[in-house]
């Protein structure tokens, strides 16, 4: 993101653009008639020019508005880049306060220092109690023709030269590099993986947005069946070594059996640790693209909707720590995205996203209405019959029964515990019942925006429609930051016990 200003702005654009894959957004301080009177040499105005020429994207925040300083212009245009980037790098003396001949020195607004300010106090905020969003500074030092002497002096040999991240930055710095990182991971997966069939209801509408969305979506589908495949597995592994060390210490005490015990133990470690624990965990990453995913079906169709709202405004604004990413993610995303308004689209947003929510939402809450209870009968029946068991066993011991009857029965009493345990450690680790109840609230908040958005659109009230789609998208959007916080505090662990 450059304003495309003669020196640095220059500079970093030419860099970008000779990279090839590196998009280039334009933030236009002023109009174009108005911003050329800054460039006095006649092949910065055709430089200017092609630069502009090959933007993705170009924006003005001033539009609309007036003011009789061009430097608030400026400080518009420094604003909107401070609060759409992740790094800011600031060519720079270092010098905040500066003599402009109208008084003592001070921080001239929209230059450099004032767009620094902006950077270390935050942006971002979403309303009077919500917490700015620093955005993290790269500062390179650089020295202009009216610098004091002194300064010159003392960093003549550093020009060019990154200078040491203040103190007060460092956490900043340190999120910013872990957002990036997560950002360059899905990146890394994208490229493996073709349109979701789920996201083929988005494929008119023809931009970036549903082209991420549907990789962010088919990326969360595979992993959601290779995380469903793990929990299988490490349950169906740690229940093996259970009922094997049973047999061990009751039935058939011998190494053959304690051999098949510790390698069933191998196993479930080791398969645990392939799926659930490490840097490419499988459960984090599927979280982690499903919430992108949700995030970015969202903006399509607040987009489509003629812009009631943008999801980094929203999406996740309680977690500043390992979530933060997806608000840069989506954010990345809209910047250069282009959605072309159609008459009829908030009526096609009616059924491509309301009435497909809802009906998903009324698939999704019987059927796991249904798991919860297969299981919580499964545990209830297993626990009586491990009861019933442990009542034959007592009967065994106290008739004098031979000793391999009364290993027998302890045996069978054990399986139906650890039966009633595994189904009941299963039911939670799917969340079963929390679903159901989530998904049910949720398809009564969908059959409303549907009935509400129809209602206003017999009456020819788009106002309000847009209203109905902006409460849908923040209902959704807390649903899902509930959802992967939920599952978040959900780890699977192994309990050999």
């Amino acid at each position: 993101m450059s304003s495309l200003a003669v020196g640095a702005d220059t500079i970093a654009a030419d860099a970008a653009l000779e990279v090839g894959s590196i998009e280039l957004a334009v933030v236009m301080p002023l109009r174009e008639e108005d911003y050329l009177d800054d460039f006095v040499v006649a092949g910065d105005r055709e430089k200017y020019r092609s630069h502009l020429a090959r933007a993705a994207a170009v924006f003005f925040p001033s539009e609309g508005l007036t003011f009789e300083n061009r430097s608030e212009h400026y400080f518009r245009a420094g604003e909107f880049i401070a609060a759409k980037a992740q790094i800011v790098f600031a060519v720079w003396d270092g010098v905040f306060e500066q003599a402009d001949g109208t008084g003592p020195p001070r921080v001239l607004r929209g230059g450099t220092a004032d767009i620094v300010k902006i950077c270390r106090e935050g942006t971002r905020s979403t309303s009077l109690l919500a917490l700015p969003e620093p955005t993290s500074l790269v500062h390179v030092m650089a020295l202009r023709e009216q610098s004091d002497i002194g300064l010159v002096e003392q960093y003549r040999s550093k020009v060019g030269m990154v200078q040491p991240v203040p103190k007060d930055d460092i956490s900043g710095a340190q999120r910013i590099a872990l957002a990036l990182a997560a950002i360059d991971r899905f990146n890394q997966n994208v490229s493996k993986v073709g349109r979701s069939s789920s996201a083929r209801s988005l494929v008119r509408y023809d931009s970036r947005l549903e082209g991420v969305f549907a990789q962010a979506d088919e990326l969360a589908s595979r992993l959601q069946k290779q995380r469903l495949f793990g929990i299988r597995l490490v349950t169906f592994l740690t229940a093996v070594a259970v009922v094997l060390h049973q047999i061990y210490s009751g039935v058939a005490m011998n190494l053959g059996w304690l051999l098949l015990h510790l390698g069933a133990v191998f196993a479930a470690l080791v398969a645990y640790g392939q799926f659930f624990r490490g840097s490419k965990r499988r459960d984090a990453r599927f979280l982690d693209w499903r919430a992108l995913a949700e995030g970015l079906r969202v903006q399509i169709f607040w987009s489509r909707a003629g812009g009631v709202g943008t999801v980094p405004d929203f999406y996740f604004s309680e977690d500043t720590d390992e979530l933060e990413w997806l608000r840069h993610a989506v954010r990345n995303v809209i910047v250069t995205s282009k959605i072309d308004l159609a008459e009829n689209d908030l009526v096609r947003i009616k059924y491509d996203w309301l009435i497909e929510q809802k009906e998903y939402f009324l698939r999704a809450a019987p059927h796991n209405v249904f798991y919860d209870r297969v299981f919580r009968w499964i545990t209830r029946v297993s626990i009586g019959l491990g009861a019933c068991a442990t009542f034959v066993a007592l009967l065994v011991h106290l008739l004098d029964r031979e000793a391999y009857i009364l290993n027998i029965v302890i045996f069978i009493s054990a399986m139906f515990f650890l039966l009633a345990a595994v189904a009941k450690a299963y039911a939670d680790q799917m969340a079963f019942a929390e679903l159901a109840v989530r998904y049910g609230v949720m398809a009564k908040i969908f059959a409303l925006a549907e009935l509400r958005f129809s209602k206003a659109a017999a009456e020819g009230r788009e106002d309000q429609m847009r209203e109905v789609l902006c409460a849908a998208g923040k209902e959704s959007l807390a649903e899902n930051s509930a959802w992967v916080r939920s599952h978040r505090r959900r780890d699977l662990e192994l309990n050999f016990n």
